[in-house]
């Protein structure tokens, strides 16, 4: 079931991003976050997890959520290419919302200086 919370955030991600469908990158931003819930609950997870729910929280517009989980995410010590990797999504969204002190927080939690 993993596979099905990393794949509906990259569609909602692309919905947002590329085809500028808000309502659609929404909706499939919090089935995206129900999945998560159910994954967990069976102890159905892996590192992706968080990464995945900042991500739908931000484009929800649940900022300080999505902060928490990216706190989580990063905190967890994963490889340097995967925090690279949801850093460049989330400043993606932060953009697409046009929000420079959201890319300021954002920098914050992923270490930088220079968001």
């Amino acid at each position: 079931m993993r596979q099905a919370y990393y794949h509906g955030i990259n569609l909602a991600f692309l919905a947002f991003v590329f085809q500028g469908h808000r309502s659609d990158a929404r909706k499939r931003a919090q089935e995206v976050l129900d999945i998560c819930r159910r994954c967990e609950a069976a102890s159905d997870t892996d590192e992706w997890v968080e990464a995945t729910r900042g991500e739908a929280e931000l484009i929800l517009g649940n900022d300080d959520a999505a902060f928490e989980a990216y706190r989580r995410f990063v905190a967890a010590g994963n490889d340097p290419w995967k925090l690279s990797s949801t850093y460049l999504n989330a400043r993606t969204i932060a953009a697409e919302f046009g929000k420079r002190d959201l890319a300021r927080r954002l920098g914050q939690i992923f270490g930088d200086p220079n968001p």
